[in-house]
């Protein structure tokens, strides 16, 4: 609803309306997409939250760099030998950091938050990468109307509800109650930032990639989620400051992205 109600302020209800015959157009294309991009991805993280601590599931959630390229390389891509190096430091980091989380907790609760959030790592990418495709024609994929997958939000748009229908059979199996006057809050403030504006941001960072050396940099980006995770768990919500061990992961981390913004896209 909200990214409805900017993208009407923004671009006019009639580009809403073409948003969503596109939708009908290419829907099963957009369910895809959509499912696993989105509402596998956020099923997966929610799941992992109540597990463990979000400074630990945001770290372990930047395999999705690694996974990127994965998927990349799936898709037919080559990158740079450098690109790997960088991702292969990146993922010594976050192995560290789980390691020493579990020493502090248990390895069930590192199992039980870093599983789900590995599969997630892969199911954001692989969405993203779908559309991508589609908008330039690869893979005897749906031609896009290209108009709307330009526009970044209104691809955010699409994908959301493309997710929808993995998230109405979700709503039969699972039962958590009905939510808070906080939590409704609190929802509507990460849709804003995160679901609508970051993830907006992100989507049109990937638009202008234009090699996949460009795209597994943007996509390498995402790891500053951490930093954020760890302050604001600390300063708002007191959390306990990790382990040196951990510490120490999160700087590997943060090193192997400096590595990977000095390669040069080809």
């Amino acid at each position: 609803m909200i990214i409805i109600v900017g993208l009407s302020s923004y671009k006019g209800l009639p580009f809403v309306l073409q948003c969503l015959r596109e939708l009908k157009r290419h829907f099963v294309f957009w369910c895809i997409a959509g499912c696993i991009g989105y509402g596998a991805f956020y099923t997966l993280q929610c799941y992992a939250i109540t597990k463990a601590p979000g400074w630990m599931v945001a770290t372990t959630w930047q395999f999705t760099i690694v996974a990127s390229l994965f998927v990349l390389a799936g898709f037919g891509k080559k990158l740079h030998k450098q690109v790997w190096l960088g991702v292969i430091v990146v993922f010594i980091g976050i192995v560290l950091v789980n390691l020493a989380s579990s020493q502090a907790d248990s390895l069930g609760v590192a199992l039980l938050a870093a599983v789900p959030v590995l599969i997630a790592s892969f199911c954001y990418p692989f969405g993203n990468q779908l559309v991508w495709e589609a908008k330039v024609g690869r893979l005897g994929l749906p031609t896009l109307d290209p108009e709307v997958v330009r526009n970044p939000f209104a691809k955010v748009m699409l994908l959301a509800f493309g997710a929808l229908p993995l998230w109405v059979v979700l709503y039969f199996f699972v039962d958590v109650g009905v939510p808070s006057s906080s939590q409704l809050l609190n929802v509507s403030v990460v849709a804003l930032l995160s679901g609508v504006l970051g993830t907006g941001i992100f989507l049109y960072a990937r638009n202008e990639a234009k090699t996949a050396n460009e795209l597994g940099l943007v996509d390498a980006t995402q790891a500053s989620a951490m930093i954020f995770a760890l302050i604001g768990e600390i300063l708002f919500l007191g959390a306990e400051v990790p382990p040196l061990a951990s510490i120490v992961g999160i700087v590997i981390v943060i090193a192997g992205l400096f590595a990977l913004l000095k390669v040069k896209p080809s």
